[in-house]
């Protein structure tokens, strides 16, 4: 299956087969949910979604349940964006919480936010690479 948001109804996600037929539209509880990543398996997905013009926060909609569920998982207030599966138990993604846009891990189990990178620039788009996490610094 294939998940993806749309420009065009801000308050849903939407899934469809892997050839892109029988879309499904599914409303969440925020706004602007964006997909950001699917676990190996397929059955979570983190999604960044608007609290405010100036908070966005990461969530993990977990589809292993019924009816699935959608947990809050970083409650900054900043912009926590681009949420991506580094293991099964952690998420990285990038924040303005210090100012600047920085990469930060999530640890699942325990809920804890651990910034990884510091200094000058602007690090955005992390994504996972042969189990090495890599970015886009500016």
């Amino acid at each position: 299956k294939i998940y993806f948001s749309s420009g065009e109804d801000l308050g849903a996600i939407f899934e469809a087969k892997a050839d892109g037929s029988g879309t499904t539209k599914i409303i969440l509880p925020v706004t602007m949910p964006i997909v950001g990543d699917v676990s190996t398996d397929g059955k979570r997905l983190l999604i960044s979604a608007v609290k405010d013009p100036k908070n966005t926060d990461i969530y993990l909609y977990d589809l292993t349940v019924t009816p699935p569920s959608l947990t809050r998982l970083t409650s900054d207030l900043s912009m926590d964006v681009e949420p991506v599966f580094l293991s099964d138990t952690e998420v990285i993604f990038s924040s303005n919480r210090t100012g600047e846009f920085e990469i930060w891990k999530h640890e699942l189990p325990t809920s804890t936010d651990v910034q990884l990178t510091t200094g000058g620039g602007t690090k955005v788009n992390p994504d996972v690479f042969e189990h090495e996490i890599v970015f886009v610094e500016y």
